[in-house]
C-alpha cells in the first residue's frame, strides 16, 4: 500500500510518500494550494492520503474526493504519545511519523463532511455569532441608558419597532453631543446585527426547505428550525455512529469516566465535539420542557426535586434528546413518544 502523508502548512506542504510493506519513503514539498495538491495526487497516485485535521483539511478532502482517492483526516490527539515526545521536530519528521502511525493503526480518522455540509455549518455558526453580537449590543444599550438615568422598557417591548423608535427619540433628546454619538453607534450596530440575522436566517430557511431531514426533526415537540438544522448539519451521516453511546459521546454531553482499580467515578461532561451543537442542544432542551411531556418527565426524574440538580437534569435531557433525534435520522422515522424505545447512552 502506498501512503501519502501530508504535513499541511500555511504556505507549504511537506508530503511523505510511504510504502507500508517495506517502509521506504521519500519527500516532496509543494505549495499549500488546491492546484498543487491536485497535481501531487495525480503524480503520486497513492492508495490513501493521510493528513491532520486543520483549517485546510476541508478543501484537501475535496481534492481527494474529486480525484477518487481514499483519504483519512486524522485527529492529532489520537497520535501516540511517543511521537509528541521526540526530540527532533521538523515538517519531514511530522509527515513521516503520520505515515507510520497510519500504517500501524495508531492514528484515528475522523469524519470529514462535504463542502456543502461545511458551508451549512459555517452559516449556522455565523448566524449564532450574529445573535451573540446583537445580545451584546442590547446589553450595552441597557447599561448606557441606566448610567444616564433613562428608563428602559421590559425585554418584550424594548426591542420591538416601537421600542427602537423610542430609543432613537431618547438618543436625539440627550443634552450631550458625545452621549448622542455613543448611543447612535450602539443603535446602528444593533440595527446592522438585526439585518445580518434576518439575511442569514433567510439563507438557512432555504437550505432547510430542501432537506427532508430538518422537517423530520421538527416533528419533535420543542425542536424548532434552528435546533433541527443544527442537528442535521452536525450529524451529517447518522450511520457513522455505530451505536447510541458513540452518538452521545460526539456531543460532549457525556460524563468523563475516571476508573482505577475499585474506583469508578463519573465526572463532569467531556465537552468533546462541536461546541455549537452542544449549546444549541441545551437551548432546545430548555424549550422542550414547555412543549414535550417526555422531556419534562426525564428532567424531573434526574432532578429528583433538588434545585441544585437543575443543570445536571437539563444536560441529561439534551443528551437523551440528541440520541433520539440521531435514531430518527438513522431510521427515517418521525417522533412518536409512545413507540420510541429508550436508548441507553
Amino acid at each position: 500500500m502506498k501512503i501519502l502523508a501530508l504535513d499541511l502548512g500555511k504556505s507549504k506542504t511537506v508530503a511523505c510518500e510511504f510504502a507500508r510493506e517495506g517502509g521506504e519513503h521519500s519527500f516532496r514539498t509543494v505549495a499549500t494550494t488546491p492546484q498543487q495538491i491536485r497535481e501531487l495526487l495525480a503524480r503520486v497516485r497513492p492508495d490513501v492520503v493521510v493528513f491532520e485535521v486543520c483549517t485546510d483539511a476541508g478543501w484537501v478532502s475535496d481534492q481527494c474526493r474529486d480525484a477518487a482517492v481514499k483519504f483519512a483526516a486524522v485527529n492529532p490527539s489520537s497520535l501516540t504519545r511517543a511521537m509528541h515526545r521526540r526530540r527532533e521536530k521538523s515538517d519531514r519528521r511530522d509527515a513521516l511519523d503520520l505515515a507510520r502511525a497510519w500504517s500501524m493503526g495508531a492514528a484515528k480518522a475522523v469524519h470529514m463532511p462535504t463542502r456543502r455540509v461545511r458551508e451549512w455549518r459555517e452559516l449556522i455558526e455565523q448566524r449564532s455569532r450574529a445573535v451573540e453580537a446583537r445580545t451584546a449590543r442590547r446589553n450595552q444599550l441597557r447599561s448606557m441608558m441606566q448610567s444616564l438615568g433613562l428608563p428602559t422598557a421590559p425585554a418584550s417591548r424594548a426591542w420591538s419597532v416601537e421600542g427602537m423608535l423610542r430609543l432613537r427619540a431618547a438618543c436625539d433628546a440627550l443634552p450631550s453631543g458625545l452621549d448622542r454619538a455613543r448611543m447612535r453607534v450602539h443603535l446602528d450596530g444593533l440595527s446592522h446585527a438585526e439585518e445580518e440575522i434576518c439575511e442569514l436566517e433567510r439563507l438557512l430557511e432555504g437550505i432547510a426547505a430542501a432537506d427532508a431531514r430538518v422537517a423530520l426533526l421538527r416533528t419533535v415537540p420543542g425542536v424548532g428550525a434552528r435546533g433541527a438544522e443544527t442537528t442535521v448539519a452536525f450529524v451529517d451521516e447518522p450511520r457513522r455512529f455505530a451505536n447510541a453511546r458513540q452518538a452521545s459521546a460526539y456531543t460532549g454531553l457525556s460524563a468523563r469516566r475516571n476508573q482505577s482499580g475499585d474506583m469508578d467515578r463519573s465526572g463532569r461532561i467531556s465537552k468533546a465535539g462541536p461546541s455549537r451543537l452542544r449549546s444549541i442542544l441545551v437551548e432546545v432542551a430548555w424549550a422542550s420542557l414547555r412543549h414535550n411531556a417526555w422531556a419534562r418527565e426525564v428532567y424531573e426524574r434526574v432532578r429528583r426535586g433538588s434545585a441544585s440538580r437543575k443543570k445536571q437534569a437539563i444536560v441529561a435531557v439534551a443528551r437523551k434528546l440528541f440520541v433520539r433525534m440521531w435514531a430518527m435520522l438513522r431510521d427515517g422515522t418521525a417522533w412518536s413518544p409512545t413507540e420510541a424505545k429508550e436508548v441507553a447512552a
